[in-house]
Protein backbone atom coordinates (compact mmCIF):
# COMPACT_ATOMS: atom_id res chain seq x y z
CA UNK A 1 0.00 0.00 0.00
CA UNK A 2 2.71 2.53 0.93
CA UNK A 3 4.54 1.70 -2.32
CA UNK A 4 1.44 2.70 -4.30
CA UNK A 5 1.10 5.94 -2.35
CA UNK A 6 4.76 6.80 -2.92
CA UNK A 7 4.49 5.89 -6.59
CA UNK A 8 1.36 8.04 -6.94
CA UNK A 9 3.06 10.99 -5.21
CA UNK A 10 6.09 10.60 -7.49
CA UNK A 11 3.90 10.62 -10.60
CA UNK A 12 1.90 13.55 -9.26
CA UNK A 13 5.09 15.51 -8.53
CA UNK A 14 6.45 14.62 -11.94
CA UNK A 15 3.21 15.79 -13.57
CA UNK A 16 3.46 19.14 -11.77
CA UNK A 17 7.02 19.61 -13.02
CA UNK A 18 6.06 18.61 -16.57
CA UNK A 19 3.12 21.03 -16.56
CA UNK A 20 5.32 23.86 -15.25
CA UNK A 21 7.78 23.27 -18.09
CA UNK A 22 5.12 22.87 -20.78
CA UNK A 23 6.08 25.05 -23.74
CA UNK A 24 3.68 27.20 -25.73
CA UNK A 25 4.62 25.29 -28.88
CA UNK A 26 3.55 22.00 -27.28
CA UNK A 27 0.36 23.62 -26.03
CA UNK A 28 -0.41 24.83 -29.53
CA UNK A 29 0.11 21.35 -30.98
CA UNK A 30 -2.13 19.76 -28.35
CA UNK A 31 -4.89 22.36 -28.55
CA UNK A 32 -4.96 22.72 -32.33
CA UNK A 33 -8.51 22.11 -33.48
CA UNK A 34 -10.06 22.18 -30.01
CA UNK A 35 -11.49 25.68 -30.47
CA UNK A 36 -14.42 24.20 -32.38
CA UNK A 37 -15.45 22.22 -29.31
CA UNK A 38 -14.05 24.07 -26.31
CA UNK A 39 -14.36 27.68 -25.11
CA UNK A 40 -13.15 27.24 -21.54
CA UNK A 41 -10.03 25.95 -19.87
CA UNK A 42 -9.03 24.54 -16.49
CA UNK A 43 -5.35 23.76 -16.28
CA UNK A 44 -4.12 20.45 -14.83
CA UNK A 45 -3.58 20.45 -11.08
CA UNK A 46 -4.90 24.06 -11.01
CA UNK A 47 -1.33 25.21 -11.75
CA UNK A 48 -1.95 28.55 -13.44
CA UNK A 49 0.47 29.19 -16.32
CA UNK A 50 1.16 32.90 -15.74
CA UNK A 51 0.74 35.39 -18.62
CA UNK A 52 1.69 32.78 -21.24
CA UNK A 53 -1.38 30.66 -20.47
CA UNK A 54 -3.73 33.59 -20.98
CA UNK A 55 -2.07 34.90 -24.15
CA UNK A 56 -2.35 31.36 -25.56
CA UNK A 57 -6.04 31.31 -24.57
CA UNK A 58 -6.64 34.63 -26.33
CA UNK A 59 -4.74 33.43 -29.40
CA UNK A 60 -6.84 30.27 -29.66
CA UNK A 61 -10.15 31.99 -28.89
CA UNK A 62 -10.85 30.57 -25.44
CA UNK A 63 -13.47 32.65 -23.60
CA UNK A 64 -12.83 31.83 -19.96
CA UNK A 65 -10.55 30.11 -17.50
CA UNK A 66 -11.62 28.26 -14.34
CA UNK A 67 -8.25 27.61 -12.69
CA UNK A 68 -7.72 30.51 -10.27
CA UNK A 69 -8.74 30.24 -6.63
CA UNK A 70 -9.55 33.26 -4.47
CA UNK A 71 -9.16 33.50 -0.71
CA UNK A 72 -12.33 33.20 1.36
CA UNK A 73 -14.49 36.32 1.22
CA UNK A 74 -18.02 37.18 2.29
CA UNK A 75 -19.66 37.82 -0.09
CA UNK A 76 -17.93 35.43 -2.50
CA UNK A 77 -16.43 36.75 -5.72
CA UNK A 78 -18.39 36.56 -8.96
CA UNK A 79 -16.81 35.81 -12.35
CA UNK A 80 -14.76 38.76 -13.61
CA UNK A 81 -12.83 39.78 -16.71
CA UNK A 82 -9.08 39.95 -16.78
CA UNK A 83 -9.26 43.26 -18.69
CA UNK A 84 -7.81 44.78 -15.51
CA UNK A 85 -5.90 43.52 -12.50
CA UNK A 86 -7.32 40.57 -10.52
CA UNK A 87 -9.49 41.74 -7.58
CA UNK A 88 -7.84 39.34 -5.13
CA UNK A 89 -4.48 37.87 -4.24
CA UNK A 90 -3.24 34.77 -6.01
CA UNK A 91 -3.66 31.65 -3.86
CA UNK A 92 -3.58 27.91 -4.37
CA UNK A 93 -1.12 25.34 -5.52
CA UNK A 94 1.82 24.88 -3.22
CA UNK A 95 2.05 28.58 -2.47
CA UNK A 96 3.89 29.42 -5.67
CA UNK A 97 0.92 30.01 -7.97
CA UNK A 98 1.75 32.00 -11.10
CA UNK A 99 -1.33 34.11 -11.80
CA UNK A 100 -1.37 36.67 -14.61
CA UNK A 101 0.42 39.91 -13.83
CA UNK A 102 -0.72 41.81 -16.94
CA UNK A 103 -4.25 42.58 -18.16
CA UNK A 104 -5.64 39.83 -20.40
CA UNK A 105 -8.38 41.57 -22.44
CA UNK A 106 -11.32 39.40 -23.45
CA UNK A 107 -10.65 36.56 -20.99
CA UNK A 108 -13.11 35.85 -18.18
CA UNK A 109 -12.14 34.17 -14.93
CA UNK A 110 -14.68 31.84 -13.33
CA UNK A 111 -13.02 32.16 -9.94
CA UNK A 112 -13.12 29.31 -7.41
CA UNK A 113 -14.18 30.70 -4.05
CA UNK A 114 -12.60 28.95 -1.10
CA UNK A 115 -14.55 27.56 1.78
CA UNK A 116 -14.00 29.00 5.26
CA UNK A 117 -11.75 26.13 6.25
CA UNK A 118 -8.10 25.59 5.56
CA UNK A 119 -7.25 26.57 1.98
CA UNK A 120 -9.28 24.09 -0.06
CA UNK A 121 -10.20 24.71 -3.69
CA UNK A 122 -12.12 21.54 -4.35
CA UNK A 123 -14.45 19.52 -2.18
CA UNK A 124 -12.53 16.47 -3.39
CA UNK A 125 -9.56 17.57 -1.29
CA UNK A 126 -10.76 18.75 2.14
CA UNK A 127 -8.37 18.69 5.08
CA UNK A 128 -8.39 15.67 7.34
CA UNK A 129 -11.51 15.63 9.49
CA UNK A 130 -10.77 14.31 12.97
CA UNK A 131 -14.33 13.62 14.12
CA UNK A 132 -17.46 12.23 12.53
CA UNK A 133 -19.07 15.61 13.24
CA UNK A 134 -16.42 17.43 11.15
CA UNK A 135 -18.08 17.39 7.71
CA UNK A 136 -21.37 18.62 9.18
CA UNK A 137 -19.62 21.58 10.82
CA UNK A 138 -17.88 22.59 7.54
CA UNK A 139 -21.02 22.27 5.45
CA UNK A 140 -23.17 24.17 7.93
CA UNK A 141 -20.63 26.99 8.18
CA UNK A 142 -19.57 27.35 4.53
CA UNK A 143 -22.43 26.47 2.23
CA UNK A 144 -25.13 28.87 3.46
CA UNK A 145 -23.03 32.03 3.08
CA UNK A 146 -23.73 32.64 -0.67
CA UNK A 147 -27.46 32.30 0.03
CA UNK A 148 -27.25 34.94 2.79
CA UNK A 149 -25.64 37.32 0.31
CA UNK A 150 -28.24 36.66 -2.41
CA UNK A 151 -31.03 37.15 0.13
CA UNK A 152 -29.54 40.53 1.18
CA UNK A 153 -29.34 41.67 -2.46
CA UNK A 154 -32.94 40.53 -3.15
CA UNK A 155 -34.27 42.40 -0.10
CA UNK A 156 -32.43 45.58 -1.13
CA UNK A 157 -33.73 45.31 -4.70
CA UNK A 158 -37.32 44.79 -3.51
CA UNK A 159 -37.08 47.72 -1.08
CA UNK A 160 -35.44 50.08 -3.58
Amino acid sequence: MSYKVRKYKYHLLRAHVVWDLFLKRETQKNLLGLKNVCERLRVPFLRVGWNRQFSMMREFGFVYDASIAAPFSDPPLWPYTLDHRMPHICVGGSGNQRCPTRPQPGIWEMVMNQLEIEPVNLLESPPEIATSNGPHIYIKRDLPHPRRFIRKVSVKAAAG
